[in-house]
Order: C-alpha cells, then sequence, then structure tokens
C-alpha cells in the first residue's frame, strides 16, 4: 500500500495546480467563452499527458526491479542465501489501474459529501459538488466554463473521472513495463545468438508469465 500510495503523490500535486487553474478560467470574461473552454480543456490535457509520462516512466522501473529480483530468487535457489527483495516495488499490472482509483478516492468523498448535504440541506447546497467538479475538471469543462446554472445532481458526472484516472496511470503503467521487457527479450535473443542457450546460464534472470 506504501508504494501505492507514493505513485499517487504527482497526481495529486497535479490536482492541486488543476484546481487554481480551474479558478483562473472562471475569471475569464463571459464574452470569451471560446477561451474559457479552449483553456479548461488544454488544462486537462496537460495534466493527462503529464500523468501519462510519469506513470510511462514508473512502469519501467517497476519492471527493471522485478527483473533484478527474479535474479536475486533464482540465487536464493542456487545457493541458498537469503537476499533482500524489493517485492512490494516491483511491477504488477494492477497497481497502475490502483493507483489511479486512489486518486479519485477524494472525488467520491466530495460526491458523498454533496449527497448528504442535498438530502439535509436541500439543492442549494453545492459546495462539494463544486469543488469535486472543479478538482477533477471533467464536469467543469463541460457545464462550468459556459457560465450556465449547473445542476445539483449535474455534479455526479465527475464520476467519469475514475474510468478516466485510471487508464491514464493504468495503461502507460503497463507501456512502459513492456518496453523494459521487449528489451530484455533483445538482450536474451544476442545473448543466445552469441553463446547459445544454457540451462545453467544464472546471469538472466527468470522469465514469468505478465
Amino acid at each position: 500500500m506504501k508504494y501505492l500510495l507514493k505513485l499517487t503523490i504527482i497526481p495529486f500535486i497535479y490536482l492541486v495546480f488543476m484546481l487554481v487553474i480551474c479558478l483562473s478560467v472562471l475569471m475569464i470574461p463571459e464574452n470569451l467563452l471560446w477561451l474559457r473552454y479552449v483553456a479548461a480543456a488544454g488544462a486537462f490535457i496537460l495534466f493527462a499527458v503529464i500523468i501519462a509520462g510519469v506513470f510511462y516512466g514508473e512502469g519501467q522501473t517497476a519492471l527493471k526491479v522485478r527483473l533484478a529480483n527474479d535474479m536475486e530468487r533464482r540465487q536464493i535457489v542456487l545457493t541458498g542465501e537469503d537476499r533482500p527483495l524489493k517485492v512490494k516495488e516491483e511491477y504488477a499490472t494492477w497497481k497502475g489501474f490502483v493507483a489511479g482509483a486512489l486518486v479519485c478516492v477524494p472525488l467520491v468523498i466530495l460526491l458523498a459529501v454533496h449527497t448528504v448535504l442535498i438530502l439535509t440541506v436541500g439543492e442549494t447546497a453545492r459546495g462539494a459538488g463544486a469543488a469535486a467538479s472543479m478538482l477533477y475538471l471533467i464536469v467543469f469543462i463541460f457545464f462550468s466554463a459556459g457560465g450556465s446554472t449547473v445542476s445539483v445532481y449535474a455534479y455526479y458526472y465527475t464520476l467519469i473521472a475514475i474510468p478516466v484516472f485510471m487508464t491514464l496511470t493504468g495503461v502507460p503503467y503497463m507501456l512502459g513495463a513492456k518496453k523494459i521487457q521487449r528489451q530484455q527479450d533483445e538482450l536474451e535473443e544476442k545473448h543466445n545468438a552469441i553463446y547459445g542457450e544454457r540451462a545453467d546460464d544464472d546471469t538472466r534472470p527468470v522469465r514469468r508469465s505478465k
């Protein structure tokens, strides 16, 4: 869990930046409505590119850790020595998607508060829903930027952020790992071409199914 929480640090930081950008966009005059939409969409695209890039790198790092762990495991089997392994940091496909889901935990909390306020105070309570929409930008792009009054129930569209964020973190995480795996496969092919396949070769990591 500690490793997964570490993965969410950068997305959370950029979510705060996104909130600041959203508040800035609201200050653009309504007669420049097109500029509001462009600025809001641009902010989200920038966020998506940055997060995808970060998790692409994390996927590469995680698979390198797994390959290193596999080599250590092979040595443990051969020598019986106790060697330290970084099990929590090694690659697993689900980790990228779970990290994206964890980033959306504040969204779920805000919408839960929003629901409670609607049921207790009435439809005039918009604070939590508005915070969720601006923080996660989804509703903000399609509704708030236009300056029109947003229905209290429209804020639930922000739940779209959950699959969006899971995709932004999970898919690049997998692609980064696949790049390292391809490089590893190429090295093994070159090794086999030069030295031939040797069952007793201790220098190559154990291949595991993904």
